[in-house]
């Protein structure tokens, strides 16, 4: 209820800050200067932060963001034409006019309508245009979405000269909404800067919400603890277009006019300058960032007519310095919440009641008695090279199978198949009788099947317990909806996410490194991290892929005991790439042996330690002899 009570405060506040802002403006000698100054600020912040979600949080970089900033301008504009022009057909322009705050409350309203119509136009652009383009990434991203801010202005020009039916390119709003301009003030612009922050912020500090910067940080080891990166990627895409739309209604309503040609590529780099200079990935560094790089562009508006052709290089002068200076960035990836964080640090506890940490580590297993992986004659070819021929696999709960070879020998590959990062030329991938042939890393994870890499692929720049949490994102019930409201259900949620990704750190003996940064770790701990992660996604079988490589022999030891616990605790199927000898016949109650892609022997250690073909296969036919 104290959740509740609190978001209806928030949302009251922020209905009526507007008003009771309007009302003070409307009474006081402010210069329309300063003014307009302060409103392109709080509009240059909206974008900036919008892009920040984009490029910084989810790793995307488009540098098309003005085309959904027209369209929302576009779509306003004929909005306030049409419909406005009809809603106050009977109400007295001296009334909307007024300075009272009724008629303050009415043009609000009204503005408010026309912001919601120019956020949906652009949310429905944005969805078109991300649904194919997110597939790219880098620099094929960045053209596309370049590509989609050209054609929007040669789009709106081609329809605003046929609508007018004239060579002006500009679409001029009506008399009739000209009361409109006066709730474009430095309070409606402002507020919608705060919205856009609240929003932002309260989407990535969420367990859902940080499944975008694991999509920045490395995009396959996002998919393989189940986050589907293409629908977060397009979440955070069509989010920051809409508030893009939303700056874009305001500025034509400031302006009383819409110009496709200030929304050109130009003005796309001028919103993307603020996220690089305020740190990519900080939502403080951006808004700092965002203000003073409106304020110096203002300012060298004011300078004399004969000096005009200097201003382009000073400003880029500027701008070089700063990036020589500081590369990464105003405060790089800081937030001002991070003092809090330093601060509280020391007060924050690890611990959790022993025995609702048992309850809840035993919430993530799922244990099934039918379970069974199975695949049969599985091939992948690459070209005329056959990595991996008539791979058969068979493993059930409890079960220990090791996957050995010498370097080449496929098995990698083989995990590739199984986890959904390759699809597999022939054969079958059957899970509990599914087939799960090639169906995506994300959807095979979800089913049931996680995985450990060779080179290790953390999200380095995250927490040791962001880490674990982002891998509980799947499992769920609330989500970014409730991330964003701050709903009681969400702060409950969130509070059994971070007791659990304790309790499976206690497991591995990193609890007390739960805050800290990732990549400080050392190796044998970041191995462990990425075996607590891999857990965390509620898997039934668990591959691990050379999980003792690094290792020395004393953490070795600790490593096949953890395997064995892990398999007895969490009831699971583990499939084992290795080259130590010792762990692999120490912990793995199965063996097969591949060679060359194709499989030279399968059984019990013993029997594998004695078979003529696998020494051969490591020692060679000359040792052998």
């Amino acid at each position: 209820m104290g959740h509740l009570l609190r978001n209806i405060i928030i949302v009251v506040c922020l209905l009526s800050a507007p008003i009771l802002a309007h009302y003070i403006a409307d009474h006081t000698g402010v210069s329309l200067y300063t003014q307009t100054m302060f409103i392109r600020v709080g509009l240059n912040i909206s974008l900036a932060v919008g892009l920040c979600l984009i490029i910084g949080f989810a790793g995307q970089f488009s540098i098309g963001h003005a085309g959904f900033m027209s369209v929302g301008a576009f779509a306003g504009g004929l909005f306030s034409m049409y419909a406005v022009t009809r809603i106050i057909a009977g109400v007295s322009p001296d009334f909307l006019d007024g300075a009272g705050i009724g008629s303050i409350a009415a043009r609000s309203g009204l503005l408010l309508l026309t912001l919601l119509f120019g956020v949906i136009a652009a949310g429905i652009a944005s969805i078109v245009i991300g649904l194919p383009a997110l597939r790219l990434r880098g620099d094929y991203l960045a053209i596309a979405t370049l590509g989609f801010g050209e054609i929007t202005y040669n789009l709106l020009t081609i329809a605003i000269k046929d609508a007018l039916g004239s060579n002006d390119t500009a679409f001029y709003l009506p008399a009739a909404v000209t009361f409109m301009k006066k709730s474009v003030n430095i309070s409606s612009a402002w507020m919608l800067a705060v919205f856009s922050i609240l929003i932002v912020r309260n989407m990535v500090n969420s367990t859902s919400g940080r499944a975008l910067p694991a999509i920045r940080e490395d995009e396959l080891a996002a998919s393989a603890v189940g986050i589907r990166n293409t629908r977060y990627k397009l979440i955070a895409f069509t989010v920051g277009s809409m508030l893009a739309g939303a700056a874009g209604v305001l500025e034509a309503h400031l302006n009383l006019q819409v110009n496709p040609a200030n929304y050109r590529f130009d003005r796309s780099i001028e919103m993307v300058v603020p996220v690089v200079l305020g740190g990519s990935g900080s939502l403080t560094g951006t808004v700092l960032a965002a203000g003073l790089f409106t304020y110096m562009l203002e300012r060298l508006r004011e300078v004399p007519a004969g000096y005009q052709a200097y201003r382009q290089i000073v400003y880029a002068g500027v701008l070089v310095l700063f990036m020589i200076l500081r590369p990464q960035g105003l405060l790089g990836r800081f937030e001002l919440s991070d003092l809090w964080t330093r601060i509280a640090r020391r007060k924050r506890s690890t611990s959790i009641n022993p025995q609702a940490a048992m309850a809840m580590a035993h919430t993530i297993t799922r244990p099934s008695a039918d379970l069974k992986l199975q695949c049969e004659n599985l091939t992948i070819r690459f070209g005329g090279l056959t990595a991996v021929s008539g791979f058969n696999l068979c493993i059930g709960p409890g079960e220990i199978v090791g996957l050995i070879g010498p370097n080449g020998a496929g098995k990698t590959t083989c995990f590739n198949m199984l986890t959904g990062v390759y699809r597999p030329t022939d054969g079958t991938i059957q899970l509990s009788g599914r087939s799960i042939a090639g169906i995506g890393p994300a959807r095979i994870n979800n089913l049931g099947i996680a995985r450990t890499f060779q080179n290790i692929r953390l999200f380095s720049d995250l927490t040791v317990i962001d880490n674990v949490r982002i891998a509980l994102h799947a499992h769920l019930k609330t989500g970014l909806p409730s991330a964003i409201l701050r709903t009681g259900a969400f702060y409950a949620e969130e509070e059994s996410t971070r007791a659990i990704s304790l309790e499976l750190l206690r497991i591995f003996d990193l609890h007390e490194l739960a805050y800290e940064i990732a990549s400080s770790l050392p190796y044998g701990d970041q191995r462990r991290l990425e075996i607590a992660r891999a857990l965390a996604t509620r898997p039934r079988v668990l591959c691990l892929d050379e999980p003792a490589a690094g290792m020395n022999p004393a953490e070795k030891h600790e490593l096949m005991n953890l395997i064995r616990r892990i398999r007895d605790q969490f009831h699971l199927a583990v499939l084992l790439i290795e080259h130590d000898m010792k762990v692999v016949m120490g912990v793995c109650e199965r063996i097969i042996v591949l060679d060359h892609g194709e499989t030279i022997a399968q059984g019990k250690p013993e029997d594998i330690r004695k078979d003529p073909r696998v020494i051969e296969a490591y020692l060679g036919e000359a040792a052998v002899a």
